[in-house]
């Protein structure tokens, strides 16, 4: 090193450092300079390579409450606690959407009733008794306004009486066998003015009154003669066709009728020594005669 006016001056190096010896001799600058800093490089890896492994990772935090016990089956007590209380709000909550979904159904089931009310025309007494969802509905004729009234609620009385339903089931039932012009009238009723199955059945027969056939007085059955060829069979079955609109007729005018009726034959005068005293026993009394009639006929 050489004194410039009172300083030092760094001289070029010139030597190698202590430690390479003669390995370097012989070396350009460059490659000087890379033998110097490879181990410094060398020593710092190894140094972060020996420091790394001693810092520690930040560690998760686990709420307390999650931690299980080890000196005991399940959760402590302070944890049981809290996972009751959050099983009893979740109960609660399931309650609550229970009751809104109960009275929801119930404000629909209401909304239905009272659409029904405005548009039936019968009483809510009779509307609240619904027909129960496993009764079979029988197999029942329908009307449709040109035939006899009368006749079609018979008919209907006959088949629903083998069914224990109330009258006012009874009353929604007849009301799902009008058809056609029958049903226009039931529809155009006034809105709850029906109350039973009785005031329905008279309202419809007197509404189709007109279609009922006019009842004949007896004196009718005068008209109805036996042909000198016609069987037996033949003139009865037209008989107690006719004889059915005959207005209260008594057993003692079909018996006079049919004396005035007949044709001279044994059957008549078998009326005449033992009149019958019902419609069943004159069947029967003719039904004998009418089998010996055909008989002889096959034979001749």
């Amino acid at each position: 090193m050489v004194e410039d006016q009172g300083k030092e001056i760094e001289q070029p190096l010139s030597t190698p450092p202590p430690g390479f010896g003669d390995a370097t001799l012989g070396m350009g600058e460059p490659y000087i300079t890379q033998a110097i800093t490879l181990p410094i490089i060398d020593q710092c890896q190894g140094r972060a390579q020996n420091i790394a492994p001693q810092i520690a990772l930040p560690q998760p935090i686990i709420p307390r409450h999650l931690f299980l016990d080890d000196h005991k089956d399940g959760l402590r007590r302070n944890d049981r606690h809290e996972v009751d209380e959050i099983s009893c709000e979740v109960e609660c909550l399931s309650k609550k959407l229970d009751k809104l979904k109960r009275r929801g159904t119930a404000n629909e089931e209401r909304e239905m009733l009272d659409l029904e009310r405005n548009n039936s025309t019968f009483r809510d007494e009779i509307l609240m008794e619904c027909v129960p969802n496993n009764f079979r509905i029988p197999k029942l004729p329908n009307y449709d306004g040109i035939d006899d009234p009368q006749r079609h609620v018979n008919k209907f009385e006959r088949i629903i009486r083998q069914y224990a339903i109330s009258d006012a089931q009874k009353a929604q039932i007849f009301s799902t066998t009008l058809d056609k012009a029958a049903d226009e009238w039931f529809t155009s009723l006034v809105p709850g003015t029906l109350v039973n199955y009785t005031q329905l059945a008279r309202k419809f027969i007197y509404n189709f009154s007109s279609k009922k056939k006019a009842k004949r007085p007896y004196t009718h059955l005068f008209s109805i003669q036996q042909k000198e060829d016609e069987p037996l069979r033949e003139f009865i079955d037209r008989f107690n066709t006719e004889s059915l609109m005959v207005q209260d007729l008594r057993m003692d005018l079909v018996v006079a009728v049919l004396m005035n009726s007949l044709q001279p034959s044994s059957f008549r005068s078998k009326l005449s020594r033992s009149p019958p005293r019902s419609m069943e026993e004159l069947m029967i009394m003719s039904e004998k005669y009418i089998n010996e009639e055909e008989f002889s006929t096959m034979k001749d």
